[in-house]
């Protein structure tokens, strides 16, 4: 607190005391944040964010200052995001908030946007020695972990489909298979099986067509000897006729 007391007045000196006291409040976080007392950075940065003169008139050092700590020191990427995208929005040309900013979407696993925003930023000033010095390096790394992460999200693609294979053809899934499947009906065999009464029906049924089928067929022998014999009768008749004309 001693060493941020004194660079806050040396600062006051210098921009001719016109520095409030929230920056000391702030300085003051950031070398508690450094110094690993994580949990009194943190609450001197919520009570810096929930006081009356930060809500009517944000302050970008607060959001960005309370980004970096939760970024680099508590590794709550989701919530530097936020404060990072606040500190933006209230001061959106400082090249070095969209540095950090597409750092922690890096830290997200949204490398597209990423890279968006380091390209951003190094078009917005590359003077600054954290961004000109390693802006080349940066993005090699940012495009290799991408890489990497695509990589692993295709070897846990194969080994989740590899586990669902050896599951369905393992030997228990086998027998709860076959446990769980019915069992095949016996073939019905409609001719096997008859009552006595359907037996007697179907010789009935076949006498009683064997019986009109001789009648019918006895018919036909009777009508056919009755031909036959009409034709004996001319026979005898035209022979009786030429017997008379020859004597005659």
């Amino acid at each position: 607190f001693e060493i941020a007391s004194a660079y806050v007045c040396d600062q006051k000196r210098y921009f001719g005391n016109t520095i409030d006291d929230w920056y000391l409040q702030s300085v003051y976080a950031l070398y508690c944040s450094r110094t690993q007392q994580f949990d009194a950075a943190t609450q001197l940065y919520v009570e810096l964010l929930s006081t009356k003169e930060n809500e009517t008139s944000p302050c970008y050092v607060i959001h960005f200052l309370y980004a970096q700590h939760l970024h680099y020191e508590c590794g709550e990427y989701e919530q530097a995001e936020e404060q990072y995208i606040k500190a933006i929005s209230i001061e959106d040309n400082w090249a070095i908030t969209y540095w950090h900013y597409a750092h922690v979407l890096a830290k997200l696993q949204r490398y597209d946007a990423a890279e968006t925003f380091l390209k951003q930023a190094h078009d917005m000033n590359d003077q600054i020695p954290s961004i000109g010095a390693h802006y080349e390096s940066a993005l090699q790394q940012l495009r290799a972990d991408k890489m990497h992460s695509q990589q692993q999200q295709q070897q846990q693609h194969d080994e989740d489909e590899r586990l669902m294979m050896q599951t369905l053809q393992s030997p228990t899934n086998a027998t709860a298979t076959t446990l769980e499947s019915p069992s095949p009906q016996p073939r019905s065999h409609h001719h096997h099986h008859h009552s006595r009464e359907d037996v007697d029906e179907v010789e009935v049924g076949i006498a009683g067509e064997v019986s009109s089928r001789t009648a019918v067929l006895q018919g036909d022998n009777g009508h056919k000897k009755k031909k036959k014999d009409k034709s004996k009768g001319k026979d005898k008749e035209k022979k009786k006729h030429g017997a008379v004309i020859k004597n005659a």
